[in-house]
C-alpha cells in the first residue's frame, strides 16, 4: 500500500512536546510499520504553493500564518517557526496521495501532520492549519466528478463541513462526539443552497462504541454512498474516538476501526476504480493509534490482518442508537434510508 510521508512532519512542535497532537505520533506508527516490516512504496509529496492553497483559503488567512512569527493562534494551536512551511507540506502530501489513486486506481494511506480537518476557508483551530483534505478534493474534483468524505474522527470536522457545505459534488459525511470541541455538527446541519442534503453528520452521545460505529455505516453512511456514486472516497480517519483516548468519551475499539476501513475499501473496490485515499487526522493514545494504521496497511498491503491487543467491546447494543436513528430519519428526506 503506497504511503506518503515526509521526514520534515515530525519537526512541528505544537508549543510543547508534551501536546497530544506531538511528532510522536507519527514517529510511532513508522516504528511499528518497520518492525511489521510494511514501511515501504513510501511517496514524498512537495510543499503546496500559495496558489494551490487558494483553491480553498483565503488570501488573508495565508497571509496571517505566513507572517504570524511564534505563538499561540489559540489555547490550543500554535506557530513555531517552521509551522507555515510544514503545514503546506502537510497538505501537499494529501495532494500527492489523491494523485496518486487517480493515477493507479489503488489506495493509498497519507500521514500529514499537522491535520487539517478543523481548518476552514479563513480560519484555523483544533491543532490545524490548512485543510489537507479539502485542498486535495478542490484540485481533483472535476477529473473525479464527484468525491465522498467519511470523517471518522470523534470531533466534528467543521472545516471540511463548512468548505463544501453549498457544495453538490462533495458528500460529506461525519460521525463524531457531540458537544466536544468544536461543538458543531447536529444532524441538521445538512448543508444549504445546491448543497442541502450533502452534508451528513450523525452525532453521537457519550459512550458509544464499536455497536454505535456499525449501525452508522449500515444503516446511513453506506447506503448514501451507494446513492451518491462518487468517483472517490477519501476518509478522514482519526481514532480519537477510541476508548483508551485521552481526548473523548467515546469507547471505539480498534476492531472497529478496521472493521469501518474494510467496508469502505471494499466499497471502494466495487464501485469506484479502488480509489480511496486514508487520510491521517486525530488519535493520541500512541499504541492504539499505531496497532489501527499498522492492521489497516498490512490489510491492503498483504491482505493479512495484524494482531489487535485493544479490542474489548464497551458498547455492544448501540449507545447512541437515539442520535442514529434521529439522523437518520432526517436524512431520509434525501436518501433513501
Amino acid at each position: 500500500m503506497p504511503m506518503v510521508y515526509h521526514e520534515r512532519y515530525v519537526e512541528h512542535i505544537q508549543g510543547s512536546r508534551f501536546h497530544p497532537e506531538s511528532p510522536e505520533r507519527l514517529l510511532t506508527i513508522k516504528k511499528r510499520l518497520e518492525e511489521a516490516d510494511l514501511w515501504k512504496e513510501l511517496l514524498t509529496p512537495e510543499a503546496l504553493s500559495e496558489r494551490e492553497l487558494q483553491l480553498v483559503h483565503t488570501s488573508r488567512h495565508i497571509e496571517r500564518l505566513k507572517n504570524f512569527g511564534v505563538g499561540p493562534l489559540d489555547p490550543d494551536t500554535y506557530m513555531s517557526e517552521n509551522t507555515y512551511e510544514i503545514a503546506k507540506l502537510a497538505a501537499g502530501g494529501t495532494v500527492c496521495g489523491l494523485r496518486h489513486v487517480i493515477a493507479h486506481d489503488e489506495p493509498v494511506f497519507v500521514f500529514p501532520r499537522p491535520p487539517g480537518h478543523h481548518a476552514g476557508q479563513g480560519y484555523c483551530g483544533g491543532f490545524c492549519y490548512f485543510n489537507n483534505v479539502a485542498i486535495a478534493t478542490k484540485k481533483f474534483l472535476e477529473k473525479l466528478g464527484k468525491v465522498a468524505i467519511v470523517d471518522i474522527d470523534v470531533h466534528h470536522g467543521n472545516g471540511t463541513n463548512d468548505i463544501f457545505y453549498q457544495e453538490d459534488k462533495v458528500l460529506f459525511i461525519s460521525t463524531h462526539q457531540y458537544g466536544i470541541f468544536p461543538g458543531t455538527g447536529h444532524h441538521t446541519e445538512v448543508g444549504s443552497g445546491a448543497g442541502r442534503g450533502y452534508s451528513l453528520n450523525i452525532p453521537f452521545s457519550a459512550y458509544a462504541g464499536d455497536s454505535s460505529m456499525l449501525i452508522a455505516f449500515d444503516k446511513i453512511i453506506m447506503k448514501a454512498l451507494e446513492q451518491f456514486s462518487p468517483g472517490a472516497i477519501i476518509v478522514s480517519l482519526g481514532t480519537d474516538g477510541h476508548y483508551n483516548d485521552p481526548l473523548s468519551s467515546n469507547v471505539m475499539s480498534s476492531l472497529v476501526y478496521a472493521e469501518v476501513i474494510k467496508k469502505l475499501l471494499h466499497f471502494a473496490e466495487e464501485n469506484c476504480q479502488n480509489r480511496i485515499l486514508i487520510n491521517l487526522e486525530g488519535g493520541y493514545h500512541l499504541e492504539s493509534l499505531a496497532e489501527i494504521v499498522t492492521h489497516l496497511v498490512s490489510l491492503v498491503y498483504t491482505g493479512e490482518e495484524t494482531e489487535l491487543k485493544h479490542k474489548k467491546v464497551y458498547d455492544t447494543e448501540g449507545n447512541s442508537l437515539k442520535s442514529i436513528r434521529e439522523s437518520k430519519e432526517f436524512f431520509a428526506k434525501f436518501w433513501e434510508m
